[in-house]
């Protein structure tokens, strides 16, 4: 048998492909690379998430210095008024 024929008789017939990449379990099994896609987006989350939330921590850090130093008289560079010629 060629590799045409095997194709269009697995594919050709969804329920049969299922039954031929399942057979014990009639297509509900989880494989491996099922389980490897899962766990490579349940990181992508928790990567995503972690950066997220050290990106909030770091922000609400920099704004409570920002507002110690104003406080303490410090002004920005950028506030002082240019001087005119």
């Amino acid at each position: 048998m060629d590799i045409a024929t095997c194709f269009k008789e697995s594919h050709g017939n969804p329920e049969r492909a299922i039954l031929d990449r399942h057979p014990d379990a009639g297509g509900a099994a989880v494989t491996t690379h099922d389980l490897y896609v899962a766990a490579a987006y349940g990181i992508t989350v928790l990567v995503l998430g972690c950066l997220i939330g050290w990106i909030l921590l770091d922000q609400r850090a920099r704004r409570r210095e920002l507002a110690e130093l104003e406080a303490a008289g410090v002004r920005r560079r950028s506030a002082r008024k240019a001087p005119k010629p």
